[in-house]
C-alpha cells in the first residue's frame, strides 16, 4: 500500500448528507478528510495529524460551530500547528453564515 502524498484539507461539518460538492476523487489535487464533530477537529489539530506526519493545507469549518467556538479554536491553535506554521497558504474559514476569517501564512 502506498502512502498518499497529497496535502490534506480537513472539513468539519454537521453529520448528514453532502450539501456541497467537494472533489474527493483519488485524482483530486488535495486529499479531503471529513470530520463530523468540532471536537474531532480539535484532536486532529492538537496532535493527531502531526503524530502521523501529515501535511494539512486547509481547515474548513462548515456550519458546525458557533462564532465563539470558532474563535476558541483559533485561540487554541499551538504556534507549531500545521495550520499556523506551514510555508504555504493556510485557510481557516467558517461557512455558517459568511466567511469569518481567512489567513495566509
Amino acid at each position: 500500500m502506498t502512502r498518499d502524498q497529497r496535502r490534506i484539507t480537513l472539513i468539519a461539518r454537521r453529520p448528514g448528507p453532502f450539501e456541497r460538492s467537494w472533489d474527493a476523487a483519488r485524482d483530486a489535487a488535495n486529499r479531503i478528510i471529513f470530520l463530523e464533530a468540532l471536537t474531532v477537529l480539535r484532536y486532529a489539530l492538537d496532535g493527531g495529524v502531526a503524530e502521523m506526519q501529515q501535511d494539512v493545507e486547509r481547515v474548513v469549518i462548515d456550519r458546525c460551530a458557533t462564532p465563539v467556538q470558532y474563535l476558541e479554536l483559533l485561540a487554541a491553535l499551538p504556534v507549531s500547528s500545521p495550520a499556523t506554521s506551514s510555508t504555504s497558504a493556510a485557510t481557516i474559514a467558517d461557512s455558517s453564515a459568511r466567511p469569518v476569517a481567512a489567513a495566509t501564512a
